[in-house]
């Protein structure tokens, strides 16, 4: 009787230091985990600011634009300079080269520049 007596009380003996290692541990991670928090909260900070620029760049319709709201529009030399992504995906506002004046009266440009989008 008396050595389970024994085993019991060093049982619970076990079990309460383990409990306070746990509870240490615990403790111990805590500036660990503040700052991992704290890094996160950095992170998330920068990806939302990143986001809003982007945003801001561009209008209600996804077209690029300057500071002052305006359409950006990229001007080309040579019509060799446009993508096919420039008809499929376009991403981008080109100027296209002066046309031809013959080309230009046929679409009634009006002496405009052409901008495809």
């Amino acid at each position: 009787m008396e050595i389970a007596r024994k085993e019991k009380a060093l049982a619970d003996a076990v079990a309460s230091i383990e409990q306070r290692i746990a509870f240490w541990e615990s403790v111990a991670n805590v500036p660990a985990e503040r700052a991992k928090a704290e890094e996160d909260a950095k992170r998330q900070a920068e990806e939302d600011a990143k986001r809003q620029a982007e945003e801001k760049q561009t209008d209600n319709q996804g077209n690029a634009v300057n500071s002052d709201d305006t359409q950006k529009v990229e001007a080309v030399q040579s019509i060799d300079e446009l993508t096919d992504e420039d008809f499929t995906k376009p991403t981008r506002s080109v100027q296209l080269p002066e046309l031809p004046e013959n080309v230009a009266q046929a679409i009634d440009t009006g002496g405009k520049p052409v901008v495809i989008k």
